[in-house]
């Protein structure tokens, strides 16, 4: 078998040099440098922040509160430059202002889906927090500064929304192109889709025990893939993805798992270690991406305890012990996949039969919608 080849991508949180975030201050007029020096270092963190800072400016011109005079040029400017640092924020501000019309400028259909795409860019491919309210929330908010948008602003406020709800490849790239979502059908996905793709994004509300936590979308990628073998990754937007440079490469190789393409799905399991008290609760949890009857991309996830069988629990607990070590010291290696090939197909008999007579983890099973 030929050996797997990782590509690790280091994801930069902001991409903000520190050199820009000491020069800011020299763009500051006399009454923004008293206003500055007027805050409190040490209470105030927004400071070693400087795009907030300058988002905050942008703010308090722009509704002429907290000591600072009704500005709009001024408020532009600090927008702009905050955006121009990477701050989702400000380039959402910057689209809210041309999309509404907002300081007496006329309404800007390209700047305004500019800034869209640019906002959705910055947060919602890999650090996405939703501007820290739903979406539900977003919507009122851009309905109530431009009431009734016309037929193309509607669409576009739409497009945004949508890639918000779940940020798919699929969704941003409707945004980005204009595609009119009034003509468009329901979206189907087939296993193959997502291989050929080479990623998915997965929405936590699913169907089964509905989770109302909207924050913790995440990515399913395949790093490699050799006949029915995918060496995968599932990994939180918020988190993993966005503070991967703070990961070391051990935890980079070993949140990799081996999953099978059984054709209409793909499985594979989790290994989760967990100490509480003083006392270790090992356990694992079963993954199936799978296509339901509405040809859409679900992946089904439930908690598997094999405690009933002690002496099982404690043989696999062994063997991940032993398959991990050498995924450390040598990745694709002939070794290395027969022993994930045992692991894998040791579990699934004995989570099959296990499933076949319980109903061993099902309180806590999670069905998520997923998209490319």
């Amino acid at each position: 078998m030929k050996r797997f080849f990782i590509l690790l991508v280091i994801i930069s949180l902001f991409n903000i040099k520190d050199s820009l975030a000491e020069d800011f201050r020299d763009d500051f007029n006399k009454f923004e440098k008293k206003i500055y020096k007027s805050l409190d270092k040490n209470s105030n963190v927004l400071l070693d922040q400087p795009w907030w800072v300058m988002n905050n400016f942008g703010h308090n011109y722009s509704e002429g509160i907290e000591g600072f005079p009704k500005d709009f040029e001024r408020s532009l400017y600090w927008y702009q430059k905050a955006s121009d640092l990477g701050l989702p924020l400000a380039s959402f501000n910057l689209a809210m202002i041309n999309y509404s019309g907002k300081f007496g400028l006329n309404q800007n259909f390209e700047e305004a889906h500019k800034f869209f795409i640019l906002a959705f860019e910055q947060r919602f491919i890999e650090l996405n927090t939703r501007f820290f309210v739903d979406e539900k929330t977003l919507k009122k908010y851009l309905d109530d500064n431009l009431p009734e948008p016309s037929k193309e602003f509607s669409n576009l406020r739409d497009l945004f929304i949508s890639a918000l709800e779940l940020p798919s490849k699929t969704r941003y790239e409707r945004l980005k192109n204009l595609v009119d979502l009034q003509n468009i059908k329901t979206d189907k996905f087939s296993i193959q889709d997502f291989i050929s793709n080479g990623e998915a994004t997965c929405d936590p509300s699913g169907t089964i025990n509905k989770s109302e936590d909207r924050w913790d979308e995440f990515k399913i990628t395949i790093l490699a893939q050799e006949n029915n073998i995918l060496i995968i990754r599932k990994a939180e937007i918020v988190g993993e993805l966005m503070h991967e440079d703070l990961f070391t490469r051990e935890d980079k190789l070993l949140s990799l798992k081996y999953a099978k393409n059984n054709n209409s799905n793909i499985e594979w399991f989790d290994y989760v270690d967990q100490k509480l008290f003083g006392q270790h609760n090992n356990y694992f949890i079963y993954f199936k991406l799978y296509v339901d009857d509405n040809q859409k991309l679900k992946l089904y996830k439930q908690p598997y305890y094999i405690k009933s069988n002690k002496d099982f629990n404690l043989k696999m607990n062994q063997k991940f012990k032993i398959k991990s070590e050498e995924l450390l010291g040598d990745f694709g290696s002939q070794k290395h996949i027969d022993l994930e090939d045992e692991f894998y197909h040791e579990l699934y008999n004995n989570y099959s039969n296990i499933m076949k007579d319980t109903n061993n983890g099902a309180s806590l099973t999670e069905e998520f919608l997923c998209e490319i």
